[in-house]
């Protein structure tokens, strides 16, 4: 049976121990309530028993349930609802700031912008000069080559380089030959294909030409 005697400060200002909130933070953390075991029922209910202890508390004797931390609540993915109304010019949010859309030197003294310049495909988080000092910080963030933490708010009527788009390959149909010209080019190269041989001819019937002329009267011979 453990007793539950708490330190004299404690009792110079009538704090128990099942109710102070001592226990969670003295009891076998402490040296000095280690050497002398204060508290010590309630230390081995609220889980700080002190080395050895295994107390059979009377069963009116309250106990004190150990803090209970609730797990860290894990957002879940939102499912953005697509927008049918009519296109309004949107309102910067609180999570991305106003970003700035300076070039460096060298673009200001051939008087190159931000948002039409090929640099930005090569330099912004790619380049340690243009990291340091963010050129171009909104024409990076809309190419897609934002600086580390960077979430920019996209102005009204920002230009917008389109993607180059690439023509699809181009298939070609093969050739049939037709038979026939295989025939005739094998001719005329003077190929070893079989000669054609003309069919007999077979003549018909002749059917003479009846005589439709007029009689004629016969001239006398020397006879008569």
């Amino acid at each position: 049976t453990c007793d539950d005697v708490g330190n004299d400060f404690m009792a110079n200002h009538n704090l128990s121990c099942h109710s102070s909130d001592l226990i969670h933070r003295k009891c076998n953390k402490n040296e000095v309530w280690k050497a002398n075991k204060y508290c010590r029922l309630s230390c081995y209910n609220a889980g700080y028993a002190y080395s050895g202890d295994v107390c059979c508390g009377p069963t009116s004797a309250p106990v004190t349930p150990s803090p209970i931390t609730p797990p860290p609540a894990t957002p879940g993915p939102i499912t953005p609802t697509p927008n049918t109304a009519a296109p309004t010019t949107p309102l910067p949010t609180e999570s991305c700031v106003t970003c700035d859309d300076v070039g460096n030197d060298f673009m200001a003294n051939h008087n190159l912008s931000c948002h039409s310049s090929d640099l930005i495909h090569r330099k912004c988080n790619k380049n340690e000069v243009w990291k340091a000092n963010k050129y171009c910080r909104l024409s990076c963030y809309n190419a897609g080559y934002a600086y580390l933490g960077d979430v920019c708010c996209r102005p009204t009527g920002a230009p917008v380089t389109p993607s180059p788009l690439t023509p699809p390959p181009v298939t070609p149909v093969p050739m049939t030959f037709s038979p026939v010209t295989s025939i005739i080019d094998e001719i005329n190269s003077g190929g070893s294909s079989s000669p054609i041989t003309p069919p007999p001819v077979t003549p018909g019937p002749i059917t003479p030409t009846p005589n439709t002329a007029a009689p004629t009267t016969p001239l006398p011979t020397e006879s008569c």
